[in-house]
Order: C-alpha cells, then structure tokens, then sequence
C-alpha cells in the first residue's frame, strides 16, 4: 500500500512539472495593464499586480531575479502576486532588474510570451502618498475624500470624507514641505471655505470676499510654514496660521 501511495505521489508531481513546462515561444511582448514593461520601480513598493489580455486561456508568469524567483497563475487574466516572495524578489534586485515571463496555456505545455524587465532602483520610495478620490467623470460626483495610502502595502485610510459635511466638494489639499502636521484644503458649495490643520489646531478659513466670486483656491505653504498663499482671479492672499 505504501508503494503505490508513493507511485501516486510521484506521477502527480510529474504531471504537475510538465504541465507547467514551457514548450514554445512568441517573438512579442504580452499586452498588459497597468504597463508595467521596462518600468523603474523602488525596492520598497507594494506588489505590482496587473493583468493580461488571455481571452479565455490560462495564463501564468514567472517572476526571476539572481536569487530568487515564484510563479503566479492569472485568476481571469489578472495577476495577484504574493506580497512576501515579491518583498523576497525585490530586496534580492536592488540596483539590478527582475524578469517576468508570461505564458498562456495550450494543449501540450505553456506558450511564453518575450520576456520583460522592471528595474529596480537603490531608493526607496516615499512611504505614503495623499490624493482625493473621487470617480471617473466627476461632473456628476456625488461621494469624494481625501486619503492617503501606505504604498508599500494597500492599506488606505481616509483623512476627510465628504459624506460627513452633506456631499460637497473638497479638493485641493496641500501639505508644508510634506508635513503631515501642516495642511490645508478647500470645501465648496455647502460649508464652503479652507480647513486648515497646524498641528494640533484645526480651523474652518472663510476667505470670501465682496472682491471675489468665490472663496480662495490654489493653497501652497511658504517653506517656513509660517504663512499660506492662496490665489483666484490671478489675486493672491496671504494667511499667517495662529
């Protein structure tokens, strides 16, 4: 009985092996989204997952530096790639490229695409990034906010959500010298005007005046942090935060 669990064991490895071998090759690049072929990336980023054009076809993808490398298989067409062996790959690829080979299935074995490059860089990367999220043809918005994400992971979390002020706009946030602990940003329409954050202080600037059509847009910090600019209709206006 042994024997014959053993005999199993090794046929099925065997299968595995070969059904994954590569038995031909394409002289093209596979189309991929976001186009990540050639791209420069910091050693510290977050797994680059992407997919593939496989019309209906299975589609797998080794992922190569000198000392290390793994296989994903597309779950329809889109890969996602495991966030240790990637780490793994890329700290083992700083200063250097990694390769990635995609293949689609066939009958016999697997067709491999050309091989492609990332490269990889000696810096790291900024650790978080802050934008506003808002869908696609934002005429017609209606749920928006401010968040920031941790780009060596997907973790996002919101600094402002618009659903808290009744849906209006916020927009155009900007940081002191990217300080966190230094920040404005605009809400229009319903409650309109520039939350300002200094540190520990948070406070709602009304910056409308009978000169103007609008409260002021456009913030950027001086250096010092000790004053805010703010600009409309080509008029700038100056804010000390207290």
């Amino acid at each position: 009985m042994k024997q014959l669990y053993f005999i199993l064991v090794v046929v099925f490895l065997w299968a595995c092996s070969e059904n994954n071998r590569i038995v031909g090759y394409v002289e093209e690049l596979p189309t991929i989204y976001p186009d990540y072929i050639d791209v420069t990336i910091p050693y510290n980023i977050a797994p680059l997952n992407f997919s593939v054009q496989s019309e209906g076809q299975p589609v797998i993808a080794w992922f190569k530096s000198e000392n290390s490398e793994f296989q994903v298989k597309a779950d329809n067409g889109e890969f996602h790639l495991p966030k240790q062996k990637w780490e793994k790959l890329l700290s083992d690829a700083v200063g250097k490229s990694i390769e990635i080979t995609v293949a689609k299935g066939e009958k016999d074995g697997w067709i491999a695409y050309k091989p492609f490059l990332m490269h990889v860089a000696n810096e790291p990367v900024d650790k978080y990034i802050a934008y506003r999220l808002i869908e696609p043809g934002y005429s017609l918005w209606n749920q928006m906010g401010i968040y920031q994400r941790n780009l060596e992971s997907f973790e996002e979390d919101a600094i402002y959500e618009n659903k808290i002020t009744n849906y209006n706009c916020v927009n155009c946030h900007s940081f002191c010298m990217q300080n966190p602990n230094q920040m404005v940003f605009h809400m229009r329409a319903k409650m309109e005007g520039t939350v300002l954050l200094d540190r520990e202080n948070i406070e709602l600037l009304d910056t409308k005046t009978d000169q103007t059509i609008s409260a002021l847009v456009y913030p950027s910090w001086h250096p010092s942090g000790r004053y805010i600019s703010f600009s409309v209709n080509n008029t700038t206006q100056q804010i000390h935060p207290t």
